[in-house]
C-alpha cells in the first residue's frame, strides 16, 4: 500500500481509519474480484479485442440502445439537445445569486434579510474553494445531477471544525454506503448500518493508492462522514440514490444520435443513397476487390457527383432510402422535443419553433421553466446546504440558510415592469429604492427613496379602528378621549387645516355680502330687552299692518322650512365640543345665520357685526353645555334667531 503525506491532520485520521477498515467493509475484495474478471476477460483468447464482452462495453461506452448506438453520460452530450438542456439549466443555477439569509421573527411573522457578514457568505456566493468560483462549482453540480442523477460536494473543515472549502466529487466515483459493523473514525464509534460516503477522488494532495497482491493499482478510496458530504440526488426510488437520467433516456438520446449520424454519412457520400453493384456470372475474389476499389476511387471523396461508367453487364441498384423517405427532419424535430421533456425544458429554448405548448407565450413558457424546472433543483440544493452547512442546534439553530435569488427569471417586459412598479409605488408596497434594487440600480442617496407612498383617500385600517374606538368611548362616557399617540389629530392634519382655512375665507366672503347697519345689529342683539309697551304699540292693528303681518308670516314659514334642519345639525355639532370657543361657535352657526339674512333681505347687507354679536351671546348662554333635549333647545334658539332677523 502506498500513501502520500496529506496536508492536514484531520484528513490523515480519516485516511488511516479507512485503511484499517477495508477488510471489514469488504470493498477491497470486491475491487480485486472485478479487476481479476476484467483482466482475465481481456487475456482470454476467446474474447477478442475487436468484439469484447458485452459487460465491458457497458462499463466504458454506456448501455446499448435499439438504434445500434451506445449511450453514456459523456456520449449523451454529443446530442445537441442534451447539451442545450444541461447547459441551460446549469447556467440558470450558476448565474443567479446564492445568498446567505437570516430569518427574522417579528410580530408572529417571518421574514428574511441577506447577510454579508456570515462566514459562509463569501464561500457560497464567490469562492467555494481556491480552485473554482461559485458559478463554476454550481454549474458542475448541476451537470452531475442532470446526467448522473447524483451530485456530491465534500465539505473540508479545519482543525476547529470550521468550514473552509467545498469540493465537487465525481458522481461516477462516489456513492453512499453503509457499514457492515461498527466503525471508529476521528475518535467516535459509529454503529453498524451508519451511512458513509465512499469516494475514489482525492482531497487535495492526499492520495491513498490501493494495490492487490500482484501490485495492480485500481484507484484511491476514502470514507467520508455523512455530515461532511452534501448529496444532491435527482429522481430517486429509495430517497438516497438518484436515478441515472441518461440511462433512463438512452433510447431517445440514441435515436437522436443515430439520425444525426445518418445525416452526416448521407451528405458525406454526396447525398447519394447507397446501393449495390450486380455482375453476371461469377467473379474471383481478386476481381471483386478490384471492382470495389475502382468504384470507390472513381466516385468517392473528391470524385463525388461524377458520372459513373460501369463495365458491360454490371448493374447498379439503389438500396438505401432518401432522408425524405425516412422522414429524417421530422424525426430529429420530434427527438429534440422528447429529450427536452426529460429535462422539463420548454421547446422554444432548444430551437423548436413549431411547438405551440398550449398556445402560451414565450414569457409564460419562461415562467413555467422557472416553476417546474429550476425551482425543484434550487429547493434540493437549498435544503441540503441548510442542513449540512448551518447549525441545527444551539443559539444559531435555524437562523441562517442559503437561498437562490431567482426573481429575474420572472421579470416581464419593460411595459409590464413599468405598470408593476407604478402600481407598487402608488399603493405603498414598493418604494423608490425597492424599484432601484429590482432594476440593479443604486439607491437614492438623500434617503428619500426609503419612504412609502399612500393615496390621500386611504388610511391604515388599524389606525382608523383605534381612532374610531377612542371616539366611541369618549362619546359614551361624555368626554372625548385624547387622541391616541399613534394617530394624527384630525385638526392637525395639513389637509384639514387647509380646508378650515378655505371655510373661514368663504365665511368671511359670505359675511361681506350682507350689510346691516351697526344700529340694527345692536337693536337685534338687544332685542330681548325691548320695552314691552313698544311691542304692544307695534301690535296694535293699523290699516296697512295686516298685509305686512301676512308677508312676515310667510317669510317666517319659508325660512323655517329651509333652515330649521340645518340649525338642528349645527346645535348637535356644537354640543359635542366640550372645550368650544367663540370662534368655534362662529364657525358652526355663522354660515347659517348669514344664509338666513341673505334670504330675508332683498338688498346686500353687512351682517358681520350681527353674526359676531349673536354667536358671542349664544356662546355666553350655551358654551358650558346644552341640555339633553337638543331638539327642543334647537327649536327655541332657532325661533330667537329667526325673530331677531325678521325684526331687524
Amino acid at each position: 500500500m502506498i500513501r502520500s503525506t496529506p496536508q492536514d491532520a484531520g484528513q490523515s485520521k480519516v485516511d488511516t481509519v479507512a485503511q484499517q477498515q477495508r477488510k471489514k467493509i469488504g470493498v477491497t475484495d470486491r475491487m480485486k474480484l472485478a479487476w481479476t474478471i476484467l483482466r482475465s476477460s481481456l487475456e482470454n483468447p476467446q474474447t477478442p479485442l475487436s468484439y469484447p464482452a458485452e459487460w465491458l462495453l457497458d462499463i466504458f461506452n454506456g448501455g446499448r440502445t435499439d438504434s445500434g448506438l451506445r449511450v453514456s453520460e459523456m456520449t449523451a452530450l454529443q446530442a445537441s439537445t442534451v447539451f442545450q438542456c444541461v447547459t441551460i439549466i446549469a447556467n440558470a443555477m450558476a448565474s443567479h445569486p446564492l445568498n446567505v439569509c437570516q430569518r427574522l421573527f417579528e410580530n408572529d411573522r417571518t421574514g428574511k434579510k441577506v447577510t454579508y457578514s456570515h462566514p459562509l457568505s463569501t464561500l457560497l456566493a464567490k469562492r467555494p474553494n481556491p480552485e473554482m468560483t461559485s458559478a463554476t462549482w454550481r454549474r458542475t453540480m448541476m451537470v452531475h445531477k442532470l446526467l448522473w442523477g447524483n451530485a456530491f460536494t465534500e465539505i473540508e473543515r479545519d482543525q476547529y471544525n470550521r468550514i473552509v472549502a467545498l469540493w465537487p466529487r465525481n458522481p461516477a466515483r462516489t456513492r453512499p454506503v453503509r457499514s457492515l459493523s461498527s466503525i471508529t473514525m476521528e475518535g467516535t464509534t459509529y454503529p453498524q448500518g451508519t451511512m458513509f460516503y465512499e469516494t475514489f477522488d482525492a482531497l487535495r494532495d492526499a492520495q491513498i493508492m490501493e494495490q492487490d497482491n500482484d501490485n495492480q493499482n485500481y484507484g484511491y478510496r476514502r470514507l467520508v462522514l455523512a455530515e461532511d458530504m452534501m448529496h444532491f440526488p435527482g429522481l430517486s426510488l429509495d430517497g438516497r440514490i438518484g436515478q441515472d437520467v441518461v440511462i433512463l433516456a438512452r433510447q431517445a438520446i440514441g435515436l437522436a444520435l443515430a439520425t444525426e449520424k445518418y445525416g452526416a454519412k448521407f451528405f458525406g457520400n454526396g447525398a447519394i443513397p447507397h446501393g449495390i453493384l450486380g455482375v453476371p456470372g461469377d467473379m474471383s475474389d481478386v476481381q471483386w476487390e478490384v471492382l470495389k476499389r475502382s468504384w470507390a476511387e472513381s466516385h468517392g471523396g473528391e470524385n463525388q457527383h461524377k458520372t459513373g461508367v460501369l463495365p458491360p453487364g454490371v448493374t447498379y441498384t439503389k438500396t438505401g432510402s432518401s432522408p425524405e423517405e425516412g422522414q429524417m427532419l421530422q424525426t430529429r424535430q420530434h427527438q429534440r422535443l422528447e429529450i427536452a421533456s426529460f429535462f422539463n425544458v420548454p421547446g422554444h429554448m432548444v430551437g423548436i419553433n413549431g411547438d405551440d405548448a398550449g398556445k402560451s407565450t414565450v414569457e409564460q413558457s419562461s415562467i413555467e421553466f422557472k416553476l417546474f424546472c429550476v425551482d425543484p433543483h434550487a429547493v434540493d440544493l437549498e435544503q441540503e446546504m441548510e442542513y449540512k452547512l448551518f447549525p441545527q442546534v444551539g443559539q444559531a439553530a435555524n437562523k441562517f440558510f442559503a437561498s437562490f435569488d431567482l426573481r429575474k427569471m420572472m421579470y416581464p417586459d419593460a411595459a409590464s415592469r413599468s405598470t408593476f412598479y407604478g402600481s407598487g409605488k402608488q399603493w405603498g408596497y414598493l418604494n423608490t429604492n425597492d424599484i432601484h434594487e429590482l432594476e440593479g440600480m443604486n439607491p437614492v442617496e438623500d434617503g428619500s427613496g426609503d419612504s412609502y407612498w399612500m393615496p390621500n383617500n386611504m388610511v391604515d385600517a388599524a389606525t382608523a379602528s383605534a381612532h374610531s374606538q377612542a371616539v366611541t368611548d369618549g362619546l359614551e362616557d361624555g368626554t372625548l378621549a385624547a387622541t391616541p399617540s399613534n394617530v394624527t389629530p384630525i385638526g392637525d392634519h395639513p389637509i384639514v387645516k387647509d380646508q378650515q382655512k378655505q371655510d373661514k375665507a368663504k365665511m368671511a366672503l359670505d359675511l361681506q355680502k350682507h350689510q346691516i347697519s351697526a344700529d340694527a345689529s345692536v337693536k337685534i342683539a338687544k332685542h330681548s330687552g325691548k320695552d314691552p309697551n313698544a311691542d304692544e304699540q307695534d301690535d296694535k292693528p293699523t290699516p296697512g299692518k295686516n298685509k305686512l303681518g301676512a308677508k312676515k308670516a310667510k317669510k317666517r314659514a319659508d325660512l323655517t322650512r329651509v333652515f330649521a334642519g340645518m340649525y338642528r345639525d349645527a346645535v348637535g355639532r356644537a354640543s359635542f365640543r366640550k372645550k368650544a370657543t367663540v370662534a368655534d361657535y362662529t364657525t358652526v352657526f355663522g354660515p347659517i345665520a348669514s344664509a338666513m339674512i341673505e334670504a330675508s333681505f332683498d338688498e346686500p347687507t353687512d351682517a358681520s357685526e350681527f353674526i359676531r354679536a349673536y354667536t358671542t351671546e349664544l356662546f355666553t348662554r350655551k358654551g358650558e353645555g346644552w341640555a339633553t333635549d337638543l331638539d327642543g333647545e334647537s327649536a327655541i334658539e332657532f325661533d330667537k334667531l329667526l325673530e331677531a332677523i325678521l325684526n331687524a
